[in-house]
């Protein structure tokens, strides 16, 4: 490491102090410039168990002994993950497509304000300088 990279160090910790300093020891693990490490901090989903399937028992005494409460838990929770995987990628088309009709809508809305507005202060200006004719006519 260099002078200018210690320098530049210490420059930065000084301009954005780690708050985690003054009250001792970070909840979690900083990299030598204060950053948080990214593991640390964010905890990754864990993954749905797998499902198990019915047809890989074939004893029906087999299916029998098995325990439909959690059977039935390990479904929910794979319903359940799979119906967040699809809102999410639902949510990930939707949300670009209303903010594009949205902005497309608030487009048209403020081209036809600004017509209405512009024809407006054009047929005022018309009527004006009529009226600045008129007048200069009758009265010259």
């Amino acid at each position: 490491m260099t002078d200018e990279d210690k320098d530049e160090k210490t420059l930065n910790r000084l301009l954005y102090p780690n708050p985690f300093e003054e009250e001792g020891e970070a909840p979690f693990a900083v990299d030598e410039e204060g950053i948080p490490i990214l593991e640390e901090v964010v905890q990754p989903k864990p993954e749905p168990p797998p499902v198990p399937e019915v047809e890989q028992l074939s004893d029906p005494k087999e299916r029998k002994a098995l325990d439909y409460d959690a059977l039935l838990s390990t479904m929910r929770a794979y319903l359940k993950s799979q119906l967040e995987a699809d809102m999410e990628s639902i949510l990930q088309e939707v949300v670009p497509e209303a903010i594009t009709a949205a902005s497309a809508s608030l487009e048209e809305a403020l081209r036809q304000e600004l017509a209405r507005r512009l024809e407006q202060r054009t047929s005022e200006v018309i009527d004006r300088l009529l009226e600045q004719q008129l007048n200069s006519r009758l009265f010259s």
